[in-house]
């Protein structure tokens, strides 16, 4: 009997035991979830990036956007194969860390690893804002999607991507990378992830 209540026992600290490091953790994650972006400033930034690329509202715009793919790459020492491109309309979380300057910061990398994470909740669901989306051509069947920008922790970057279908099997796909100066955001890297 004495065996099965130290079994207990053990048990029970145990169970204290993770339960008080569950609450560190989730502790430590509110600091992240706190900054998590907001439907305004993700439409600041797609607003950013339709001016940049100047595009024409001759287009239709898709109301709701779509979610991007983060994903996690493996690199193997010894192989002299290189890795799987990504799959279409995604990024690996090193890109991000090379486009947002944190590959070399270990505390920057480590509040941007984070936070990619917690952005890439698909529960999280975002529309084009009312007046933005009432700029576009609704008749129009051809139409730009975008998809749910990425920040860095400290929303100094953000990662846009967004499709053009220009009807039939035209279209191609657009990335901006944008650093905020102020209340701007500009440019300061782009290019194209696909077509069709």
């Amino acid at each position: 009997m004495g065996i099965i209540i130290k079994k207990m026992r053990q048990f029970i600290y145990l169970l204290i035991a993770f339960g008080f490091i569950s609450c560190r953790n989730s502790n430590s994650l509110d600091k992240y979830v706190a900054e998590l972006p907001d439907s305004t400033l993700i439409n600041n930034v797609i607003e950013a990036v339709i001016l940049i690329d100047s595009i024409k509202p001759d287009y239709d715009i898709k109301l709701s956007l779509q979610q991007t793919q983060i994903y996690s790459q493996p690199k193997w020492e010894n192989d002299s194969v290189p890795p799987a491109p990504p799959p279409p309309f995604s990024i690996t979380f090193e890109e991000l860390f090379e486009q947002f300057n944190s590959k070399s910061d270990h505390i920057k990398r480590q509040n941007d690893s984070i936070f990619f994470c917690l952005q890439k909740d698909t529960v999280r669901k975002f529309n084009i804002n009312k007046q933005l989306y009432s700029r576009f051509n609704h008749t129009s069947n051809k139409y730009y999607r975008f998809y749910v920008p990425i920040f860095s922790f400290d929303k100094q970057f953000a990662f846009v991507q967004y499709w053009r279908d220009c009807g039939g099997l035209c279209g191609n796909c657009h990335v901006y990378i944008l650093k905020r100066t102020g209340a701007t955001w500009i440019k300061i890297y782009d290019w194209g992830c696909g077509e069709s």
